[in-house]
């Protein structure tokens, strides 16, 4: 397993892995540039992150070959993510601000629920993942905040099957899918004691206008070392619902996350 997390990985990532690293560079660029324009009273933060994402349901790549049960658990991460790639941001004016999420992850693992037509499936999954959410903090005091989001979410995923022989012959089949899911959702930070916090988000998704639906997890414990710095400890759940044609991604992701913070 490769994990990294610097934007020279894009290189080896293929259209959408380099999509997101622009997009990341970007908004890295952003706090730079506010210092000379009207974003200056604007406050930013970017989180680099690893999370140990396992990936379970039901992916099916083309039309005549059934979708394929898999459960790449994250007890195996060792096994099973073959690269991942983490990032969140953040930006705020006051009571308004702008969040966002740019991931990538390179999966495999092996299914043999499609037994007896092939003895075992082999699968692979590229999924690159970039969120654009506009905020709007509806309570805060020194102790907590609370915002309500909004936005969009891009998907691109790319799943190859690999069937070794059964009761038909072996074959590999690909196939890939891409579309965006309107998103809403809350998000929130509450102090525990000087130097300790709560974090986390709820999100809703899909609606029947990409994915059928989609929802997005997370919560943990941060810890502040400085004004500058922190770090987050915690859990996310995602899962999402996507059924074109012969193409179907019907999956949970779930595992620990770790990330640490810069605020700028």
């Amino acid at each position: 397993m490769a994990m990294r997390l610097a934007l020279p990985l894009a290189s080896s990532l293929g259209r959408a892995g380099l999509s997101g690293a622009l997009c990341l560079s970007a908004v890295l660029a952003l706090p730079a540039a506010a210092q000379d324009s009207a974003f200056g009273n604007w406050s930013w933060s970017v989180t680099p992150y690893v999370w140990g994402t396992g990936l379970s349901g039901q992916v099916g790549a083309v039309a005549g070959v059934p979708p394929a049960d898999i459960d790449m658990s994250f007890s195996d991460i060792l096994d099973n993510l073959d690269m991942g790639a983490f990032a969140t941001f953040s930006g705020n004016n006051g009571r308004f601000g702008i969040s966002g999420d740019l991931q990538y992850t390179k999966l495999s693992g092996s299914s043999r629920s499609l037994r007896p037509l092939w003895g075992q499936a082999d699968v692979k999954t590229k999924l690159t993942v970039a969120t654009l959410l506009g905020d709007y903090r509806i309570a805060g005091s020194p102790q907590y905040e609370l915002w309500l989001s909004g936005g969009l979410r891009y998907w691109d995923v790319e799943t190859t099957i690999a069937l070794t022989p059964g009761l038909r012959p072996g074959r590999s089949v690909t196939g890939s899918d891409s579309w965006v899911d309107p998103v809403i959702g809350l998000r929130g930070r509450r102090a525990l004691a000087d130097r300790t916090f709560l974090t986390g988000w709820a999100y809703l998704g899909g609606f029947g206008v990409g994915s059928d639906e989609m929802a997005d997890l997370f919560g943990g414990v941060g810890m502040q070392f400085s004004d500058g710095v922190s770090a987050v400890f915690g859990y996310r759940w995602m899962s999402v619902d996507r059924v074109d044609g012969g193409f179907v991604f019907d999956t949970v992701q779930q595992g620990p996350l770790a990330g640490v913070t810069f605020r700028f």
